[in-house]
């Protein structure tokens, strides 16, 4: 089972104008250890709360794709580890493009391991009992 992915973005930056292209390899399935990482980066992002008070909705939403795209990105463009994995740059679009990608990527290997098993039922319903045994019994 295939558990990263190749993508691509190319976009304008919306604050800066500048342009982004580059490709990226990212985790498509994550272990438990990269789902803490990912909160890990986006609780460091956010910083603590002395007064209890939590940061702003915005905010949140952007450190939660930040920590998802550092834990999860395996291959980068330059620019992209310069500016601390997204974190120091100005053009917010960017961020998003990434993170889009990332759950389209996310999505495709969804439905591909979906189609796999369905091939596999379907493969398995119209075989021979015996056959089905013989293919999972052990040696």
């Amino acid at each position: 089972m295939e558990t990263s992915k190749p993508v691509s973005i190319s976009c304008v930056g919306n604050k800066t104008g500048k342009p982004y292209n580059g490709s990226f390899t990212i985790m498509t399935v994550t272990t438990n250890r990269i789902d803490f990482q990912a909160d890990l980066r986006r609780r460091q992002i956010l910083g603590p709360s002395p007064d209890g008070t939590p940061p702003a909705a915005n905010l949140q939403w952007k450190a939660f794709m930040l920590g998802q795209l550092f834990a999860r990105i395996q291959t980068s463009p330059s620019w992209w580890e310069s500016s601390d994995y997204g974190l120091d740059l100005e053009d917010d679009n960017v961020v998003t493009e990434v993170y889009n990608k990332l759950l389209e990527a996310e999505e495709e290997a969804e439905k591909a391991i979906k189609d796999d098993a369905k091939k596999a039922l379907k493969k398995l319903a119209n075989k021979p009992e015996e056959e089905v045994r013989e293919e999972f019994s052990e040696d």
